[in-house]
């Protein structure tokens, strides 16, 4: 019989069967070999990509901190600004800077810094403005009492400074405040034969314009439709509305008050008026009056919407709640619950008594003062303001209640808040930047400041 070698199930390996293991290991040694390559690659570019980001961070903060220096050294040295080099952790900088062609007080900043692998140039515009507007308090005179308990922030780099030079004060145009506070309406002669004599009362007829000339009148009862123009004119009892257009008076004495509504404005160049407005008038556009109008007994009462504007003289306003900005060429008093919205303006001296409540609008300040600033307010009363205070005189606080809900004081005498009753100062931290500071002031110590979305950044790539 026949034997069989080897054991039973056991066959020989064929050469295809060894050919395709080692096809099998040829293909994993390639597979791994391109996955070590790629991840030798993946990891190159990761540490390249690392670096690359570094040094891009790193050219930005260089820059940044070209523009940091030329800040503070321009403050710290109250120098000119001008080109400066410099260097920050092996990184260096360079800046330059050049004067806006269209305002002096800009400047246009650019700083650029290299590494190995980027160029960086950050450019921003810094203005020039009052260091005034950077504290809570800023006096040339003194802050008295000196406490500062009820001053926010009471120190730190905008608490106040005072007894500081007259010059370092800023001081306002008061032309171009005028010219942006006075009303839009004069008189101008209408295009209607006008009527004169002894007319008695007078109750106009028709849709106007009503003009009267070189008349006697007792009285100009409403309703009145139209614009009511008087020129030389003696009214002995006043004016009652309603009338539906404006109240235009030129070198007449009105001997009774203006009241009732008066849905246009009420202009007077030359003359007297007893009175503008009761507790329940309302006047819808302005009040304007030339240098000369004497306003006796009441002054302005009631509500006007607009601006109150008197070119020359003095100003008693009572009770009224004015929608927009009081202006007079002389001295003002606010008095009984006054409410000015748009701000006081006065180039004499203004006294404020009793309830008082003075607002702002758009970056115009609160008050604005040529003479001294007198808060005669009872023990119980409170004179309350939203905005800047700039006196060029003295700031001076007697009984009552003194709050500055959200400005500063300028001033260029003392601020004396010295008299019976709190006073509460509080900062209001958007005066920090020069587009939210008050307009057409000069002069007076400086800083510059970065103006809010001025910044840019660029960069070149060394690949």
């Amino acid at each position: 019989m026949r034997q069989v070698s080897g054991l039973a199930g056991e066959h020989p390996r064929s050469k295809g069967e060894s050919g395709t293991v080692f096809l099998a290991v040829l293909v994993a040694v390639a597979v791994l070999g391109v996955l070590a390559a790629a991840a030798m690659a993946i990891a190159a570019n990761a540490y390249k990509a690392s670096t690359w980001a570094r040094d891009r961070a790193k050219a930005l903060y260089a820059a940044e901190a070209g523009i940091n220096r030329w800040l503070f050294l321009c403050d710290s040295r109250e120098a000119t600004p001008s080109d400066l080099d410099g260097s920050i952790d092996g990184v260096a900088y360079t800046v330059s800077c050049a004067q806006s062609s269209d305002d002096a007080s800009v400047y246009l900043v650019r700083s650029s810094a290299s590494t190995g692998w980027h160029t960086c140039e950050v450019s921003v515009a810094a203005k020039s403005s009052p260091e005034a507007w950077q504290h809570v308090v800023f006096a040339a005179g003194n802050l008295n009492p000196p406490r500062v308990e009820n001053v926010e922030p009471a120190s730190g780099p905008n608490g106040p400074v005072t007894g500081l030079a007259l010059p370092d004060v800023p001081s306002p145009d008061w032309g171009a405040y005028r010219a942006l506070l006075e009303p839009d309406i004069s008189w101008v002669t209408p295009g209607v034969p006008p009527l004169s004599g002894n007319l008695g009362e007078v109750r106009p007829v028709g849709s106007g314009p009503h003009y009267y000339r070189n008349a006697n009148i007792s009285r100009i009862v409403g309703p009145v439709y139209g614009d009511v123009y008087l020129s030389g004119c003696n009214v002995t009892h006043g004016i009652i509305g309603p009338v539906f257009g404006s109240i235009l008076i030129k070198s007449s004495n009105i001997n009774g008050p203006i009241v009732g509504r008066i849905s246009g404005s009420v202009c007077i160049q030359g003359g007297n008026v007893s009175g503008i407005g009761d507790a329940d008038s309302v006047i819808d556009g302005d009040v304007k009056m030339s240098a000369g109008v004497n306003i006796r007994q009441g002054g302005i009462s009631g509500e006007i919407k607009g601006n109150v504007y008197l070119d020359g003289g003095n100003l008693e306003v009572s009770g009224a709640t004015v929608g927009g900005s009081l202006y007079t060429g002389g001295n003002a008093t606010l008095s009984d619950g006054c409410t000015l919205l748009g701000g006081a303006f006065c180039e004499g001296n203004l006294h404020l008594r009793d309830e008082v409540v003075i607002g702002h609008k758009d970056n115009l300040p609160a008050i604005m003062a040529k003479g001294n600033v007198n808060i005669q307010q009872g023990l119980h009363s409170t004179v309350s303001v939203d905005g800047v205070v700039w006196v060029n005189g003295n700031l001076n606080k007697g009984g009552g209640a003194l709050e500055i809900k959200r400005g500063n004081l300028v001033i260029r005498g003392n601020a004396n808040l010295t008299g019976n009753g709190r006073y509460d100062i509080r900062y209001d931290y958007g005066l920090l930047r020069p587009e939210n500071q008050p307009p057409h002031f000069t002069g007076g110590k400086t800083r510059l400041s970065l103006l809010r979305d001025t910044w840019r950044s660029s960069y070149q790539s060394a690949e």
